[in-house]
């Protein structure tokens, strides 16, 4: 019998977030969120997590379910604090919101690079590239990789990819290679 209460209970607390969640902003919601937004955006930019933090936590609060939101929460707890576990379940997060969402994947990538679990980032960057067969970010970091396993022939390939895509960073390497 408690059990079954404790279900109900369970069953009506999701059916209650489902109808809140539901709802569209209002017109004042959507600004503030908004200007949270690129308040975040901006203290990240200018080197001030904490604050960046602050404006996305309030954001979190007014919708969940915000990709940009999370994934910029998990750049931060990876850039600032070095907080690689945080940071993974944020773009975990951001990809579970948006399985197409291109960045979250090369982000999880990136984590799985930084760990020396190369299997698994690239297993990340060519998911970002079967989404987005131009993102120019999932060739550099595969062609980084390669290079790093001393792949050259595949290094080379992904760097040409990526440059051709408009990544000056990819760009730069190959002028390195050549001299």
């Amino acid at each position: 019998m408690r059990r079954t209460m404790h279900i109900v209970w369970l069953l009506l607390g999701l059916a209650l977030v489902a109808g809140v969640s539901a709802q569209e902003p209002s017109r004042q919601d959507w600004r503030e969120m908004q200007r949270l937004y690129a308040d975040a955006y901006r203290y990240q930019r200018d080197y001030k997590p904490g604050e960046a933090m602050r404006c996305l936590r309030r954001l979190l609060e007014m919708d969940s379910t915000l990709v940009g939101a999370h994934n910029l929460m998990g750049y931060i707890y990876e850039d600032a604090y070095a907080n690689y576990d945080s940071a993974m379940v944020c773009y975990r997060r951001a990809v579970a919101l948006d399985s197409h969402f291109v960045k979250g994947y090369v982000n999880i990538g990136h984590l799985y690079y930084l760990d020396r679990k190369y299997e698994e980032a690239n297993e990340y960057n060519r998911r970002a590239l079967a989404i987005d067969s131009n993102y120019a970010d999932a060739y550099f970091n595969l062609g980084w990789m390669a290079n790093e396993q001393n792949y050259l022939h595949e290094a080379f390939g992904f760097m040409r990819k990526a440059a051709a895509k408009g990544s000056k960073a990819a760009r730069e390497w190959l002028e390195k290679q050549e001299e």
